[in-house]
């Protein structure tokens, strides 16, 4: 019994029942009260609920522990990249994957989880490169994952694949699990996201926990970067292109895919700016610049988006017949 309802039966308790409870405190009802915190039931409810609250603050803080040491693990991973590109040569402690992943939908949201998008970027495939030799298209690669049943939105930086929800976990798993084909071994990855927080719940609760895989070396929040506010707000900070409906709307966003684009391209702006001029002489920092303001696909017409609506319907079938899912 709580406090509360125990403090309102000296007054909501009738006939002999009161009778007794007022006889037996001497009518004292600062005395019937002070009674409850030596009641055995009382003291071991508080007793368990103080311990449960305990237990609950102890992960927490252990769970922000780890976050700001992932986090500071990225932020070294992204710093050595740059430091890379100004060199020219690759080096083994920018030797990564940059995975951006977006979910829409959440916890609270009645539907559940309906999408879940995902960018990667090797930096293999930018280390010693020149300028020109790159297109955002091309060297972010991304994929689309709508869950079944649920409303599709035309992703513009991939492919969409139809899954259900009791398959999202081992896609997220297989898509963060990047083989090495010089190494015969997985690729380190820094992991991604606009509040990501957000998304490490997500994880937690379809049974992710980054501490638990070797292949995450770093996190990064472009919440954290960016001074918070929404990914959209951000992309306008930068003047990162962005597009726009005819009534101003930028209706690509709150596409997992897309965001999970976006929040890439944000992320090396970011880089850029915080390390712009620091390029030596064998190097091409400005390749950042180049990636996050690269131009974006074309925008499909109705006819074209029907047609891939279509594809990935298709996709969802291969993808379930294909057996990956099975005990």
């Amino acid at each position: 019994m709580k406090y509360k309802e125990w403090k309102s039966l000296w007054h909501t308790c009738g006939g002999p029942t009161r009778d007794d409870l007022w006889t037996k405190y001497s009518h004292n009802r600062r005395a019937y009260n002070a009674a409850y915190f030596r009641e055995e039931t009382t003291i071991n409810s508080n007793l368990e609920r103080g311990m449960a609250a305990f237990a609950h603050w102890e992960m927490k803080m252990t769970r922000q522990s780890r976050s700001q040491e992932q986090y500071s693990a990225g932020v070294a991973a992204a710093r050595a990249f740059v430091e890379t590109l100004a060199a020219g040569e690759m080096r083994a402690n920018a030797d990564f994957v940059f995975v951006s992943i977006d979910f829409e939908g959440g916890l609270q949201n009645r539907a559940g989880i309906t999408e879940f998008g995902i960018a990667k970027m090797d930096t293999r495939d930018t280390v010693g490169k020149t300028v020109d030799a790159y297109s955002s298209v091309s060297t972010i690669s991304g994929h689309n994952y709508l869950l079944a049943k649920c409303r599709k939105q035309h992703c513009m930086f991939g492919n969409t694949t139809r899954i259900d929800k009791p398959q999202l976990a081992a896609t997220i798993k297989a898509e963060l699990n990047i083989p090495d084909g010089q190494l015969k071994a997985q690729r380190r990855i820094v992991l991604v996201g606009h509040g990501l927080h957000n998304e490490q719940l997500i994880l937690e609760r379809h049974g992710i926990k980054l501490g638990d895989m070797d292949a995450v070396v770093g996190i990064l929040d472009t919440s954290q970067y960016g001074m918070g506010g929404s990914l959209e707000t951000l992309l306008d900070r930068l003047y990162l292109p962005l597009p726009r409906n005819r009534n101003g709307m930028a209706d690509s966003l709150h596409c997992a895919g897309n965001d999970a684009h976006f929040t890439l391209r944000a992320l090396l702006a970011l880089l850029y700016l915080q390390h712009e001029g620091s390029a030596g002489s064998g190097g091409e920092v400005e390749i950042l610049d180049k990636l996050a303001r690269g131009p974006l696909p074309l925008r499909q017409s109705k006819t074209q988006l029907e047609d891939e609506k279509e594809d990935a319907d298709l996709e969802y079938d291969l993808f379930v017949d294909s057996g990956f899912f099975e005990e």
